[in-house]
């Protein structure tokens, strides 16, 4: 493993993350906490739009460059860097030629009425694209060396993509009307963000980087993702089996490691079909606003965990400290923001530890 030096406890981290995949853990939970450091620079200046200074991959560098130097990462959180394109949610539509529009808090992307018309988009090795992602990732091994854990950058499942590319109510009739089509277009979807993960992953491998920090903080030895469906809040147990399970399916089984991004409580109803997937290790609880605070779905998690799925959940300090009393530390990733320092990271892992038992 390559040995950051903005991190000098990594391997034991590492260890304690291992073990949280595994569905144990090393005497207290797995805890993420990043905090930007109270000395930190400004991020980088850069006036042109962000369509553009997102195709050039100096920015890229010196962003990494800048969450490196701006944050502290605590406990388990792992100092990881990869390419930021169009807000972590645009490189499948991207590379299928969507044309994206930015905003300040997020990217969006242009829809397409005729978009069944067209033909399926292909992967192509000289997409711009892929291009500056790979010499993005080229730049940030040369120059950054192992001040950091280099990743290739998050992707989006194909049927939340198509969504954006039809539009939400469209989609909706889509796949009751026009089932073959909606289909197909996210089966390539999906095959265009596997083959592009394949050539990333290549890019980092190639500077003895052979890991992934997703960008829900986690770290994985070898090939990670967050899967996700976010569209699949809108979806019945029956669709979710036709339309999100083959994506899946596939990239479960393609990835070392994956973490389910169950975004929003109705899909709680998908467990069954969640914990069907062999290659599926964990999932992290995403409620939306107001949902219930976390302590109100023990029940939820105490089942993921007797079908033996490691859980990261978010909360505040003390709500950390009674769900390791209730569900024990094995399996449970904590992530805990808006520590103020190190002596309050200190404060929790001992409390941590002493909830779980020792």
């Amino acid at each position: 493993m390559i040995q950051p030096t903005c991190k000098p406890d990594v391997d034991q981290a590492a260890r304690r993350v291992q073990a949280w995949w595994a569905g144990e853990s090393l005497g207290r939970p797995a805890v993420l906490c990043r905090r930007r450091r109270a000395e930190a620079p400004p991020p980088p200046a850069d006036d042109r739009p962000a369509g553009q200074r997102e195709m050039d991959p100096r920015w890229h560098l010196a962003e990494a460059e800048w969450r490196l130097d701006a944050h502290a990462f605590p406990a388990e959180t792992m100092p990881g860097v990869y390419p930021y394109f169009a807000h972590n949610l645009m490189v499948p539509a991207a590379l299928a030629g969507a044309r994206l529009h930015y905003r300040p808090e997020t990217t969006w992307m242009e829809e397409v009425p005729d978009l069944y018309d067209r033909p399926l988009p292909a992967p192509a090795d000289d997409d711009p694209v892929l291009e500056m992602l790979s010499e993005s990732l080229r730049l940030m091994g040369e120059r950054l060396g192992d001040r950091g854990l280099l990743s290739a950058p998050p992707l989006l499942d194909g049927l939340t993509t198509l969504s954006m590319l039809r539009g939400p109510e469209r989609l909706c009739l889509d796949l009751i009307e026009r089932p073959r089509d909606a289909a197909r277009w996210a089966r390539r979807l999906d095959e265009i963000a596997v083959e592009a993960h394949r050539r990333l992953f290549a890019v980092i491998e190639g500077f003895g980087h052979a890991q992934t920090i997703t960008w829900a903080d986690v770290y994985a030895p070898g090939r990670c993702e967050m899967v996700q469906c976010d569209f699949a809040i809108m979806l019945s147990p029956e669709m979710f089996e036709r339309f999100v399970m083959p994506y899946l399916r596939t990239m479960t089984a393609y990835m070392d490691r994956s973490c389910y991004h169950l975004d929003g409580t109705p899909q709680t109803r998908f467990l069954d079909q969640l914990c069907s997937l062999p290659a599926l290790h964990a999932i992290q609880w995403n409620p939306e606003p107001p949902a219930a605070p976390p302590l109100e779905w023990l029940d939820f998690f105490a089942e993921v965990r007797r079908r033996g799925r490691s859980l990261w959940i978010a909360c505040d300090a003390d709500t950390a400290v009674a769900l390791t009393e209730a569900l024990g530390p094995d399996g449970l990733m904590l992530s805990v923001p808006h520590l103020a320092g190190d002596e309050e990271v200190e404060t929790l892992l001992k409390r941590l530890t002493h909830a779980s038992g020792g």
